[in-house]
């Protein structure tokens, strides 16, 4: 059975809806922070299973899941106000750099806990750093070089290690920065929002949330991606190769920040409620729609060893987290936001941990500099550092 694009967006929005319900009865995954979409996709992941065991395969039509990655981007860009980002410059450089030094310690722990379990040690590596840290779309770019060296299904298998990452990562992420909140009695910069980013009470001229509101934001978002096309294509042209979201946000940095300097009328889009509505709504959509896409039956052979290496990995990354990065960055609010989005990014790329720090901040208060700096570790050198590792580690194990 195959759905088709606007079959999976629906199954994607009732997988959310079932999530909100599941969270708002179930006292211990709402006391845990668990994304709404993580809950209601995994139970749609599990009935769809039955089928599939039985001889049924169900496809999803993911085409939409990129544009909503690329909507909810450039939300993060137009939010980039350099007010917010210059203070944060140490922390930014302190937290990248922990992140690169996470990198070779997933590939030896999932190279380890291959050998331990009689299996080719280029397997935990395709479970390390490629598909946890790099997420699905580094995975796919590796998998001929893997096959190349003798791994079959490669793709498969790393698309799949990327899966159980998405999903140990967002139950991870959450609870342990609503930990660290509890432990260290830390407050956020404001009172419980619905909201991705909070709004100040005292900006008057924000749109509403109607029909005009919700129209004038869905503009910017769509200039910020059409400029983000632009940018990515110029970078290609001088050689300088970067994912298309990471052009979405600069195009959404240099919006809102440059059009209200040169256009004084014009009021900046950042930390306007329609805007953080469709961040939200974008955002988890798209976990929903990815949590759908993954296929149990396909990845069964390997889920014994992919279980095992992810549960360590997650391990590993949680006490990284609590005992190194949190102490890093300053053991303050902001501090235990990014701790939870860095969980999402080790064990799940970046729109796990928005993800991861979107449930903390919609019930503590906003953290704009955690919203902003997390996305920006992977903009050049995280994926850089990455395949320098990945290239070494496949030398010396293969």
């Amino acid at each position: 059975m195959n759905f088709d694009k606007t079959e999976t967006l629906i199954l994607s929005i009732l997988a959310y809806i079932l999530g909100v319900w599941i969270t708002r009865r179930v006292r211990w995954i709402k006391a845990a922070s668990i994304p709404e979409p993580i809950t209601g996709g995994l139970i749609f992941v599990l009935v769809m299973a039955v089928p599939e065991f039985l001889g049924y395969p169900i496809r999803m039509t993911l085409d939409l899941r990129d544009t909503l990655l690329l909507a909810f981007f450039a939300t993060v860009g137009l939010e980039a106000k350099l007010e917010r980002l210059i203070p944060g410059g140490k922390v930014l450089l302190t937290i990248a750099g922990l992140a690169i030094l996470m990198l070779p310690i997933q590939n030896l722990i999932g190279a380890g806990v291959a050998l331990l379990m009689g299996e080719p040690p280029l397997l935990g590596i395709i479970s390390g750093s490629v598909s946890m840290s790099g997420g699905a779309g580094t995975a796919i770019a590796w998998a001929p070089v893997f096959e190349a060296h003798g791994i079959d299904n490669a793709m498969g298998i790393g698309l799949a290690a990327a899966s159980f990452g998405l999903i140990i990562g967002s139950a991870l992420g959450g609870p342990v920065g609503k930990s660290l909140i509890s432990r260290y009695r830390l407050r956020g910069g404001g009172e419980e929002t619905e909201s991705l980013f909070a709004v100040h009470e005292d900006q008057m001229r924000q749109p509403c949330i109607d029909a005009d509101g919700v129209l004038r934001s869905i503009g910017n978002v769509a200039v910020v991606i059409l400029a983000g096309y632009y940018i990515d294509l110029g970078m290609l042209w001088i050689g300088f190769d970067i994912p298309l979201f990471v052009s979405v946000i600069l195009s959404g940095g240099i919006l809102t920040n440059v059009a209200p300097a040169i256009f004084p009328r014009l009021s900046s889009p950042a930390s306007k409620p329609p805007l953080a509505l469709i961040s939200d709504v974008s955002l988890n959509i798209f976990l929903a729609m990815s949590i759908l896409g993954i296929s149990l039956p396909a990845v069964f052979h390997y889920f014994k060893l992919l279980i095992v290496i992810i549960l360590v990995q997650a391990v590993v990354v949680v006490a990284y987290t609590w005992l190194v990065v949190f102490r890093s960055v300053g053991r303050n609010y902001d501090a235990a936001v990014m701790s939870a989005g860095f969980i999402g990014l080790e064990l799940g790329a970046t729109p796990n941990a928005m993800a991861c720090m979107t449930v903390l901040t919609r019930k503590y208060g906003e953290s704009p500099r955690a919203i902003l700096t997390v996305p920006l570790i992977g903009l050049f050198l995280f994926d850089f550092f990455n395949s320098i590792f990945i290239k070494v580690m496949i030398g010396w194990f293969s």
